[in-house]
């Protein structure tokens, strides 16, 4: 499979760690709000997240 070593190649090679989280949600203690934050991945995740999906 000719995919396979891409994908491990860029899990190995990606600089830092592979952590997002699109959704963070809060209680906000002096606006007193429900304070809610998305945000899409960066590309550089994606592109990992690309190159891992060939491994399957």
């Amino acid at each position: 499979m000719r995919s396979a070593p891409l994908g491990y190649a860029a899990a190995a090679t990606f600089p830092r760690q592979a952590l997002h989280a699109w959704l963070l949600g809060f209680h906000h203690p002096s606006l007193h709000r429900l304070m809610r934050l998305e945000s899409a991945w960066p590309e550089d995740f994606a592109a990992l997240v690309e190159a891992l999906r060939l491994l399957r």
